[in-house]
């Protein structure tokens, strides 16, 4: 009888890895890929500390050119308010830029970092702190799938969870979880069959225009129980100075592409908030003809929606983009929809016409996307009253990304509010009402990250 049960579950496990690889609908969650999942997940939420070498990159034509190439230490270490997560390594956000050195440290409660050119060590409150150009690819090392509280949640919701055929990564032997929703890329996932932790993740692009994958690599992945914080801090080195920011301040998210000091060509925000640098000019028409800067918005918060109608993501973040506008009506909140890589005009206007979204449309923004560092769709940029990059979100996710967006600027409008003599921003953020309906990923995203 036993033997009977492990043929048939092999069987079972047999005929789920044809349909994945003949392309049939395997419309289902396979019970045991889902479980190793699981266990993977409760392997990570038991680890004190976890140490890895990063690896990220881009499989494909298309991928290999725009993806980043980094690679690089991460250190974790569980805290009862969060992790603590030392990154080291080099690499560039695309092949055009420069190889940079990185060195950043988060903690639940800052952000600190190495100013390499400037021989400064930053500190700043929050736990998102603004990166840096040469550390802005230390975060794409960091995995959120082992970062979250509830480590792969995401993927243990979605509605299709199949195995693939087991592999050898990095000279271990893993079982390959294949984990998607609908029409969108496959995320696949190699756990360690004997230790449970993740060696690497591919999400896996099959379209007509747009076939490889993006890959993180968590190599040599180590449950470790000597980390402390004295050792993942960044200390001070020979020659260097510290430059602190005691008092919190508005902060951009830590997700890929931060922002630079300004675009050439571009005169930047004279009076930027201390401690957070400028946003990039700009001066962009809408749909009527009319010029829109950003020196005419000072004094107003706002929020900056970096997209385009070709985008899947970007047209799902809109329903609740649009609930965020409603609710915000009334305070002095600016939201602004750039239009970037339309082969006219037309079509964003249409869009927001047939889909009744009433918040700001601004038309031919790839050059203004260019000085933000615009490299993942949709990328939300929230502008302080002063013309301070206050925040930033590359990338959307369904009732995340904009309530997230919403409380930043709650903060963003209470900055100095007291001082001018106005009312703060109120204690809660904004009611946003989340996506009506559940949205695949984009099959063929523009522009990866």
């Amino acid at each position: 009888m036993i033997h009977r049960s492990i043929v048939l579950g092999a069987a079972v496990r047999a005929a789920a890895i044809v349909a994945l690889v003949s392309g049939s609908a395997f419309a289902q969650v396979d019970p045991a890929a889902k479980e190793k999942l699981e266990a993977s997940a409760a392997a990570i939420k038991a680890a004190p500390g976890l140490s890895y070498n990063a690896k990220r990159y881009g499989v494909g034509a298309m991928l290999a050119e725009k993806a980043p190439a980094l690679e690089g230490e991460v250190l974790m270490l569980r805290s009862e308010e969060g992790w603590w997560t030392r990154v080291t390594g080099k690499g560039r956000m695309n092949q055009a830029d420069q190889e940079q050195q990185m060195d950043v440290l988060w903690t639940p409660s800052y952000v600190r970092q190495k100013d390499t050119a400037a021989k400064k060590i930053l500190q700043r409150p929050g736990t998102r702190g603004l990166l840096l150009k040469n550390n802005r690819g230390a975060d794409p090392l960091r995995s959120p799938e082992l970062m979250d509280a509830q480590p792969f949640s995401k993927q243990l919701k979605y509605p299709n969870i199949a195995f693939d055929p087991p592999v050898d990564a990095g000279g271990t032997a893993c079982d390959v979880i294949v984990a998607w929703q609908g029409s969108g890329p496959k995320e696949k996932i190699y756990i360690g069959t004997a230790d449970s932790l993740p060696r690497k993740i591919e999400m896996v692009y099959d379209g007509k225009n747009l076939s490889g994958a993006l890959v993180m690599e968590l190599n040599d992945p180590k449950v470790r129980t000597d980390l402390t914080p004295e050792k993942l801090m960044l200390a001070v080195p020979e020659g260097f100075t510290e430059e602190k920011i005691d008092t919190p301040a508005v902060r951009p998210p830590s997700p890929v592409n931060r922002t630079r000091d300004g675009a050439a060509g571009d005169a930047a925000s004279p009076s930027a908030e201390p401690g957070l640098p400028a946003a990039p000019a700009f001066e962009l028409a809408g749909p009527d003809g009319a010029k829109v800067s950003l020196a005419s918005l000072k004094g107003s918060v706002v929020l900056l929606d970096f997209w385009g109608t070709w985008c899947l993501p970007c047209r799902a973040s809109h329903k609740e983009l649009q609930a965020l506008s409603e609710s915000l009506k009334g305070q002095n909140v600016k939201i602004l929809s750039i239009a970037v890589n339309e082969k006219s005009k037309d079509a964003p206007v249409e869009y927001m016409k047939k889909n009744g979204y009433t918040f700001g449309l601004l038309l031919e923004g790839d050059e203004t996307a260019k000085a933000y560092e615009v490299k993942a769709y949709p990328t939300f940029v929230v502008v302080g009253k002063n013309g301070e990059l206050a925040y930033r979100a590359d990338g959307y996710e369904k009732n995340k990304t904009i309530p997230a967006l919403a409380e930043e600027i709650k903060k963003a409008q209470a900055v100095g509010a007291e001082t001018a003599g106005q009312p703060a921003a109120p204690a809660t953020a904004p009611a946003v009402q989340p996506a009506a309906q559940p949205v695949a990923p984009a099959t063929e995203p523009a522009s990866p990250k």
